[in-house]
């Protein structure tokens, strides 16, 4: 079942969602909680096809934004918002890109 990748983007959506209540329960910060998110999104994005990663990084930003930075999954698009935005996407898709492209 792992081997589908909708499957895997799931998985990588879940575990992004742990990372941001554990956060949220250890009262992290939201500083080192970005830097959790983009090590966890990177790390999926490692098993996932391209346009997934660079989804995933979108779908990392909502989560962050909407509930780290914001509450109550309220999305805003200020300077610094699309600044997480660009960061998570390139996260995403380099590291992907980092391991699948042949050298």
């Amino acid at each position: 079942m792992t081997g589908i990748s909708a499957v895997r983007f799931g998985l990588a959506q879940c575990a992004i969602i742990a990372v941001l209540v554990a956060s949220a329960a250890v009262r992290l910060g939201e500083h080192p909680t970005l830097v959790v998110v983009c090590l966890v999104t990177s790390a999926a994005a490692l098993v996932l096809p391209v346009r997934w990663a660079a989804l995933l990084g979108l779908v990392a930003w909502a989560f962050f934004t909407g509930f780290v930075t914001n509450r109550l999954g309220q999305l805003t698009f200020r300077s610094p918002d699309l600044a997480r935005l660009a960061l998570l996407v390139a996260v995403g898709s380099t590291a992907h890109w980092a391991v699948w492209t042949d050298r």
